[in-house]
């Protein structure tokens, strides 16, 4: 049977292909998956339509990163040198070293002057964790026979070992509201706020065209209270800077851990 597209057909069909093009480059942000180029972080993205100029979107964010880096290690040696030339000569720790000494016996022969419920927590520990509390207790009992700069630089070195090996997973909640710039940019403001004096400036951008387009996150934090005399402390600290979310990335990616560490 042959099909017959009429004239009023092909005009609706004209009409769908012309309307379509502009359907697209006027979508919003719904939901993106998207992941930083820099760093081990993903975000989950959730907009909804407050005006038709406005979104306000939701964020959840997962982030990986080493509690210590390779090479800062220098640094860790030079800061345990420093607070040993700074200690009063006479230190001691008796109640301290006794502990560790009883726990050192312990976790080698199976007998030493601890309560019950010590006893308990270092029988749960297998393989590696005890190996680790037994290397590090050694290390202790050796600095409080003999307090040396160089016992208390190698505790300060197994200690940085371990955390360089040790990978932090932290978990973000927050919230952002975006205005329009254009069809495929949107734009959300703030700040500054705290004491730190904070500007974020975030960015949702549409990439591609079509079926395949997607999503990407920009966002730039300015930490202006950063070099006042007047600032805290942890405002230098703080993290500034851009960093930019891709929705390429996703995939596995090396960290080396050999310790997970949580947190909130």
């Amino acid at each position: 049977m042959k099909t017959v597209i009429t004239a009023s057909a092909t005009m609706i069909i004209m009409l769908a292909l012309a309307i379509l093009p502009s359907y697209a480059a006027d979508q919003k942000p719904r939901f993106s998956l998207v992941y930083d180029t820099k760093e081990n972080s993903g975000l989950q993205i959730k907009c909804a339509e407050t005006t038709s100029a406005e979104l306000t979107c939701d964020f959840k964010q997962i982030s990986i990163f080493k509690k210590a880096k390779e090479n800062e290690l220098q640094k860790a040696i030079e800061d345990a040198r420093q607070q040993f030339r700074s200690a009063p000569k006479d230190q001691a720790f008796p109640q301290g070293c006794s502990e560790f000494e009883n726990t050192l016996s312990y976790l080698r022969a199976g007998k030493a002057n601890l309560s019950a419920d010590v006893k308990g927590n270092i029988d749960k520990l297998t393989g590696r964790d005890r190996q680790d509390m037994e290397q590090t207790t050694a290390l202790l009992v050796a600095f409080c026979k003999n307090q040396t700069e160089e016992n208390l630089v190698n505790i300060a070195r197994l200690s940085h070992q371990r955390d360089a090996k040790t990978c932090k997973i932290l978990t973000a909640n927050f919230s952002q509201t975006f205005e329009r710039v254009t069809a495929d940019s949107w734009v959300s403001k703030e700040g500054p706020d705290g004491l730190c004096g904070v500007v974020t400036i975030s960015r949702l951008e549409r990439v591609g065209a079509g079926s395949t387009s997607f999503w990407v996150y920009t966002t730039n934090r300015v930490v202006t209270n950063k070099g006042s005399s007047t600032a805290p402390q942890f405002c230098k600290s703080l993290d500034d800077g851009e960093h930019f979310f891709d929705w390429k990335g996703g995939g596995d990616r090396f960290v080396g851990c050999e310790y997970i560490e949580m947190g909130f």
